[in-house]
């Protein structure tokens, strides 16, 4: 296994194979999302981990969801991964 150099403030939680950031405004071909980016442990490529959001229309809306909370997207993987304690939740939005 090669040695990288990991930024541990951007990629705060360890799991067996990569290192995880903490949730951010992502982008894809679908739009942009609230998610986790994952950073390989043997060859150091980033990709994807997560998405823990729907989408959103902006860049700025997303980042306003995340500042003030949002829904998390059910789905199985992203209630597991907070269930066993691998991934902290987001918070979710105050209700009104």
């Amino acid at each position: 296994m090669t040695e990288h150099t990991v930024d541990r403030k951007k990629y705060p939680h360890e799991h067996n194979d990569c290192y995880v950031s903490d949730l951010m405004v992502c982008q894809s071909a679908a739009g942009y999302y609230l998610g986790r980016m994952c950073l390989d442990k043997e060859d150091g490529f980033e990709e994807p981990y997560s998405r823990e959001s729907d989408y959103f229309a902006s860049k700025e809306k997303a980042a306003a969801a995340l500042a003030a909370g949002f829904e998390v997207r059910n789905c199985i993987e992203n209630q597991y991964a907070y269930e066993t304690g691998n991934l902290p939740p987001p918070h979710q939005p105050k209700d009104n």
